[in-house]
C-alpha cells in the first residue's frame, strides 16, 4: 500500500485552507494518508470537517530535542513512501526535515535548499492559499485527470441542536439572528484584531437596530480577557454569550454553522466558518485578504486603506508594533457589511 504523508504545522486556518486539496486526495489517492499538524485542536478540526476520512495523525510542536527526536522515531516507523509539505511551511526546515524522515519522494517549495526535495512545485504563488494547496495535487498523484473544477470546501452536515449552556440559551430557529464575533488571534498576532472598544461599538449598534439580533463571542482560553473588555462595554449585555475558553473547538464549529453571519479578523474561526458555509465579514489590516483571506462565497471583507497594508509575512509576523491599519478600520464600514451579510 502507497503512503503519503503531508506537514501543516500552521495554526487553524491554514489547516482548513488545506481542506480542499484533502477532500481530493482521500479521492485519489489509493493507499494510507498521514498528516502532521501543529496540535490535538487542529487534528479536531480535521476531523470534524472531514469525518468520512480515515487519516492517521502525528503532532509536532517542538519544545525539545527530545520531542523532536521522538516524532521523527514515529513517522521512521511508519515508513512513507511520499513526503509532502503544504504552502506556507518554512521550507528550509521542512527540506532539513525531510533528512530525518527518510521518504523516496519529497515534495516542497522553492528554496535554497530545493535540491533536497525530490520535486519542487513551481507553481506561479499569484493566487490564494486554497489554490496554492492544490497546486500539489497533480505533483502527488501525477496520473489522475487534470483539476478542472474550481476547489471548494466538503460539504458540512454535522449541524446539530445546540444548548450554549452557561445559564444562557439563544433559539437558533430562524426567529433571531445569531451573530458571532471571533475578536481573537494568537498571541504573537496580536497586531491582527480589530480594537475591543469597536467591538463593542458595533454591537451596541447591532443590538440597538433589531431586537432579534443576539451576539456570541467565541475564542480560546487565552483570550477571555479580550472578552471581558468588549463586554463590559456593551449595553445590553444580556444579549451576548461569552464562550470564550468555554467551548471546544467542535462545538464552536457546530456553532459556527448554525450562526448566521460570523465578525472576525484573520483567524482560525473565520476559515472555519467559511468552510461551513456561513457568511464572514472579515477584518484585514496586516494580512493580505487574497491571499489569506476566507476562501468563500458569502465572504464580505473590510481592509485598511493604508499604503503599508499588507505588511504580514515570514520577516513580520509580529507586526509594527503600532497596528494603526486595524484602527483605521471603522465601525460604520463593519456595521454596514454586516447588514449586507445578513440581508443576503
Amino acid at each position: 500500500m502507497k503512503k503519503l504523508h503531508l506537514v501543516n504545522t500552521h495554526g487553524i486556518g491554514d489547516v482548513v485552507m488545506m481542506l480542499p486539496l484533502l477532500s481530493w486526495l482521500v479521492q485519489h489517492w489509493d493507499g494510507q494518508i498521514a498528516l502532521t499538524l501543529k496540535s490535538e485542536v487542529e487534528v479536531a478540526v480535521i476531523k470534524e470537517l472531514l469525518p468520512e476520512a480515515s487519516f492517521e495523525f502525528f503532532t509536532l510542536k517542538v519544545c525539545s530535542v527530545r520531542e523532536l527526536l521522538t516524532y521523527v522515531k514515529n513517522v521512521r516507523k511508519a515508513n512513507f513512501d511520499t513526503l509532502v509539505s503544504s504552502y506556507g511551511v518554512n521550507p528550509y526546515k521542512f527540506s532539513l526535515l525531510s533528512q530525518l524522515l527518510n521518504s523516496s519522494t519529497v515534495i516542497g517549495w522553492p528554496s535554497k535548499l530545493s535540491f533536497l526535495n525530490t520535486v519542487t512545485n513551481s507553481y506561479q504563488l499569484e493566487r490564494h492559499k486554497v489554490y496554492r494547496h492544490m497546486s500539489l495535487a497533480p505533483l502527488i498523484v501525477p496520473e489522475a485527470d487534470q483539476l478542472t473544477n474550481p476547489p471548494c470546501y466538503p460539504p458540512y452536515s454535522e449541524i446539530l441542536d445546540y444548548d450554549k449552556g452557561n445559564g444562557i440559551k439563544f433559539e437558533l430557529t430562524g426567529e433571531n439572528y445569531e451573530i458571532v464575533f471571533a475578536p481573537g488571534s494568537g498571541e504573537l498576532e496580536s497586531h491582527k484584531r480589530w480594537p475591543a472598544i469597536r467591538y463593542a461599538e458595533l454591537a451596541n449598534r447591532l443590538l440597538h437596530y433589531n431586537p432579534k439580533f443576539n451576539i456570541s463571542i467565541l475564542g480560546s482560553a487565552s483570550e477571555r480577557s479580550l472578552a471581558e473588555q468588549i463586554i463590559q462595554r456593551i449595553k445590553q449585555s444580556h444579549r451576548v454569550a461569552n464562550f470564550v475558553g468555554a467551548k471546544s473547538i467542535e462545538d464552536s464549529i457546530r456553532f459556527i454553522a448554525k450562526s448566521d453571519v460570523v465578525v472576525a479578523n484573520c483567524n482560525g474561526l473565520s476559515h472555519i466558518a467559511s468552510a461551513v458555509q456561513t457568511p464572514v465579514v472579515g477584518l484585514y489590516g496586516p494580512t493580505d485578504v487574497m491571499l489569506t483571506g476566507v476562501f468563500s462565497d458569502y465572504s464580505y471583507p473590510v481592509t485598511s486603506s493604508m499604503d503599508c497594508s499588507p505588511c504580514y509575512g515570514s520577516g513580520s509576523l509580529t507586526g509594527c508594533g503600532h497596528p494603526v491599519c486595524m484602527i483605521s478600520i471603522s465601525v460604520d464600514e463593519v456595521y454596514e457589511a454586516v447588514l449586507r451579510a445578513l440581508s443576503s
